[in-house]
């Protein structure tokens, strides 16, 4: 077996561990590659997760930038230093990076949904909700591009798109609670309190987050017929939700929500690296 032929085994055996979570041990795999191959496309860009992954996120842009020095033409690889440079607060290197992503593979919907992510976290609400439109033009499934898409549309006073994209989301996933949130919202500033507050009550049916029980609080003000009772009810509810979520923590077993999410950026290499393993053995 050749050397090049270890590098890649080693590579799919530590990414194996990376997708489980384990990423100390992967990252020590990615670093002894890369010292036998140091420009090793795979090895650069899977050490950039991982290190972005433990919140290294200076290091991780670099580690990325090297793979893409040596082969700019991944797409996957401008998306994940998107992320990494809008982690680190860095909201124009991400939208350049995204827009490298978007001329590589203009038909894939992550990338403008991650450019609109950027433009929206910069204070451009109208220039998110105009690239999150393409992504959802090409994949109108996508619940979470539709979610965010009817905020943005929200935000910038374009309240009927937003209840027909709220719509489209919960369609497509009935227990979205933010998508019944952001629909609630408009209902509300369409002046349609009643149907708001039923609406947010939905959403905390399915989710008790203390952020939505807050605008069903000020939507009530908002009724014809506003029962103090409720709302004082409605009060001490949410007084109670925010004790809970002070009081709450995750389990050492569980891992943060935003790990989670990150971890699940290694799926576009891990397919790629897998398929030109078994076609090579």
């Amino acid at each position: 077996m050749s050397q090049l032929d270890d590098i890649q085994a080693a590579l799919v055996d530590a990414l194996r561990k990376h997708q489980a979570g384990h990423i100390d041990e992967a990252l020590r795999v990615y670093v002894a590659v890369l010292l036998a191959a140091p420009a090793n496309t795979d090895g650069l860009h899977l050490r950039g997760l991982a290190l972005h992954q433990r919140d290294e996120h200076g290091p991780a842009a670099v580690s990325i930038r090297r793979s893409l020095a040596v082969d700019p033409t991944q797409a996957a690889f401008h998306q994940n230093l998107a992320q990494v440079e809008a982690a680190r607060h860095r909201l124009a290197e991400s939208v350049a990076a995204t827009r490298c992503a978007i001329c590589l593979a203009p038909g894939d919907p992550r990338a403008y949904f991650a450019i609109g992510l950027a433009l929206n976290s910069a204070g451009n609400a109208r220039g998110a909700a105009e690239i999150l439109q393409r992504s959802v033009h090409i994949d109108p499934l996508s619940v979470p591009a539709l979610i965010n898409l009817a905020a943005f549309l929200q935000n910038i006073g374009v309240r009927d798109a937003a209840v027909a994209n709220a719509r489209r989301a919960i369609i497509r996933a009935p227990d979205a609670a933010a998508a019944y949130n952001c629909l609630a919202v408009s209902l509300k500033d369409l002046g349609l309190a009643a149907s708001a507050v039923q609406t947010f009550g939905r959403a905390l049916v399915l989710a008790r987050d203390s952020a939505v029980h807050r605008n069903m609080l000020l939507t009530l003000h908002y009724l014809d017929d506003l029962d103090p009772d409720r709302t004082m009810a409605e009060h001490e509810r949410w007084a109670a939700s925010l004790r809970r979520v002070e009081q709450h923590t995750h389990p050492p077993s569980m891992p943060k929500p935003a790990a989670a999410c990150r971890s699940a950026i290694c799926q576009a290499t891990f397919a790629r690296m897998w398929s030109g393993a078994t076609s090579s053995a």
